[in-house]
């Protein structure tokens, strides 16, 4: 399996996680160092824990786009809070 996909896979199993309301299953797939920078500023989040914490309002948001690179990932998504419509 490609770098690239095992990521993909992480973040999908990442929305299924966060569907169901699984934290415990969404911090045991971030690395330690894991990072989050959302489109705003204020969004930023370092470490599992935070990061958890700052997407506790996934459950509202819908996934439009996902993309993995050999390093990382991308989720795009709108929701609410992005005054989606």
């Amino acid at each position: 399996m490609t770098t690239r996909r095992r990521n993909l896979d992480v973040l999908i199993a990442w929305l299924d996680a966060g569907r169901r309301g699984d934290e415990e299953a969404l911090r045991a797939l971030l690395a330690p160092g894991a990072a989050w920078q959302g489109i705003r500023p204020e969004w930023r989040a370092e470490g599992p824990e935070a990061v958890t914490e700052l997407l506790a309002f996934a459950e509202a948001l819908s996934a439009r786009t996902i993309a993995a690179g050999a390093r990382s990932g991308a989720l795009g998504a709108a929701g609410p809070a992005f005054g989606a419509r």
